[in-house]
């Protein structure tokens, strides 16, 4: 997955289908795979919830390369979620977004509390600004509103990098709540840099 980047387009196979499978872009990293937007909507509907078995395809300078995994279709999003069957083919890290809301941490061992606001966020991840004393491989307890429900969420993160007044943690797979909040700002957030981008003329011959 280290070959791929944000807003790339891939071909999706599932054993089911037939003809080439489909195109799909890039929207978002996890450490174990990727949120997809289907280019080809109509194929969707031929879709089951879980697809194992599937290939997520793509060019890679002059090799061809094809990542076997499970696909998962998100509802009602209509979005689609591809998570790599092999442990070597895992991201150190997912997608990361700059975005600010606030957030409160606190240290599962000593039970102090700090009131602070992310710095960027992304599905397993984030850094946080907060004055709280901490050091790497400590748990905390997180609490924030998800900007896209307006409930509040939790879970639970440990420290990988503290100091100056910043703490940079990562979410196990048991904050799934938590995860799956922060998962889908990243994935808003690059689906309008991926309209954005779209939308930009392309420059004319120059003077």
């Amino acid at each position: 997955m280290n070959r791929l980047r944000l807003h790339d387009v891939v071909r999706v196979t599932v054993p089911q289908e037939t003809g080439g499978g489909f195109r799909a872009v890039v929207l978002a990293f996890s450490e174990r795979g990727m949120t997809l937007e289907c280019l080809e909507k109509g194929r969707l509907l031929r879709l089951r919830d879980v697809t194992p078995d599937a290939f997520v395809t793509f060019r890679h300078e002059k090799s061809l390369v094809a990542l076997p995994g499970t696909l998962y279709c998100v509802k009602p999003a209509g979005d689609l979620r591809f998570q790599v069957s092999e442990r070597s083919l895992y991201r150190s890290r997912g997608t990361r977004m700059t975005f600010e809301m606030a957030i409160t941490a606190r240290a599962s061992a000593t039970g102090a509390q700090a009131e602070g606001k992310t710095v960027n966020v992304g599905p397993d991840g984030l850094l946080i600004e907060c004055d709280l004393d901490v050091t790497v491989g400590e748990r905390l307890e997180l609490s924030f509103v998800s900007p896209q429900t307006d409930e509040q969420v939790s879970g639970v993160a440990d420290v990988v990098r503290a100091g100056e007044g910043m703490v940079a943690v990562h979410l196990p797979p048991e904050s799934a709540e938590a995860r799956n909040a922060l998962g889908y700002i990243v994935v808003a957030m690059s689906r309008v840099e991926l309209a954005r981008t779209l939308e930009e003329p392309e420059a004319g011959p120059g003077f």
